[in-house]
């Protein structure tokens, strides 16, 4: 009998799938454009004198992007991300490198 590593979260009751065999590759395209649209939408929306959204604000909605992606698609994120859990939340060093790449290139088209 095979095992596999397996990990699961649960929202609502929403399993999302982060077994090593079934995991995509990382698609950091994807992880590009939720941090671009998140800032898109946040400059639209805030005051230019109250401007809060940091990097830990902008590494959850990525997180919360692949949690509302699993709820339709079996369990599979939308990234690929292999998030881990800590005390205050969802990590992942991979979401928090590409922050500043992808404000750059929100920036700079």
């Amino acid at each position: 009998m095979r095992t596999t590593n397996c990990r699961s979260l649960t929202r609502g009751g929403t399993v999302v799938r982060s077994d090593v065999e079934s995991r995509p590759k990382p698609d950091l395209a994807k992880v590009d454009s939720v941090l671009q649209y998140a800032l898109l939408v946040a400059g639209e929306q805030d005051d230019h004198f109250d401007r809060q959204l940091g990097p830990i604000h902008l590494l959850k909605y990525v997180y919360l992007a692949d949690l509302a992606y699993a709820e339709k698609h079996l369990g599979l994120t939308y990234t690929g991300i292999p998030w881990k859990f800590y005390k205050f939340g969802p990590w992942s060093q991979m979401v928090h490198d590409r922050i500043e790449p992808a404000l750059h290139a929100s920036r700079n088209p």
